[in-house]
């Protein structure tokens, strides 16, 4: 499927977020962002899975209930946390995968829709960036003979249905890694990598759509990851 798709009537897509912790802080500044610059005239609801729902965020944000486990466990089982409400995302055409320290500083419009899109990490454009090449019992263990482009666990997604098969293969590779004691160099990013050399993405986006804050790198953002303290935010 090429990137010319043009969306059905229902016009309907959701971010996928895990917010637990500090973490949940920012979800009014991504669901404003999200309201004045991705995918206008859609309709567009966040779906967040976090222990701190908070009454007053916006009507575009739905909360299901998700603990804090600590790091890296937040991130590692994000598709833990997805897979626990499939049914939520019926009415959704497509489904994007975001980190909660997000916001859309530029439009963002129908060209990231694809069957399976994945986003060129900003840290390792052009290059073959870190993936799990040294825990060979991992499933997101790559060779470093293995030629492979690295893209970010920040921003990924596409049409519902292969969205959702990728999150289930996810979660259950994490799953059998976990069953026997092994966690990946970059946990949930790692497995993606691995997924996509698997399953390869039928659109691939710049680093403008999972840039990183103070970065100086040639692209123009349109996606920012927020700079922050890191520890103090798992904590």
């Amino acid at each position: 499927m090429t990137g010319n798709i043009r969306p059905t009537k229902s016009r309907r897509v959701a971010l996928l977020v895990v917010a637990t912790g500090r973490y949940a802080e920012y979800i009014p500044t991504l669901a404003a962002s999200m309201q004045r610059h991705f995918l206008a005239g859609w309709q567009r609801q966040i779906l967040v899975f976090t222990d701190r729902p908070q009454a007053s965020w916006p009507n575009c944000v739905q909360s299901f209930p998700w603990r804090k486990l600590g790091w890296p466990h937040d991130t590692l089982l994000r598709y833990h946390a997805y897979c626990t409400q499939l049914t939520a995302y019926t009415p959704f055409q497509y489904l994007y995968c975001c980190d909660a320290d997000m916001r859309f500083v530029d439009t963002v419009g129908e060209e990231i829709l694809d069957q399976l899109v994945a986003t060129q990490h900003p840290g390792y454009y052009g290059r073959r960036g870190t993936p799990e090449d040294q825990q060979v019992k991992s499933l997101a263990y790559i060779p470093r003979v293995q030629a492979m482009q690295y893209f970010a666990g920040g921003f990924w997604g596409g049409l519902r249905d292969p969205v959702l098969n990728m999150i289930r293969r996810l979660r259950d590779n994490i799953q059998s890694d976990l069953s026997r004691g092994v966690i990946a160099k970059w946990h949930d990013e790692s497995h993606l990598n691995k997924q996509f050399l698997i399953v390869p993405p039928t659109k691939i986006l710049s680093p403008d759509y999972c840039f990183a804050e103070n970065f100086d790198i040639p692209f123009h953002p349109r996606l920012l990851a927020i700079s922050k303290d890191h520890a103090s935010m798992r904590a």
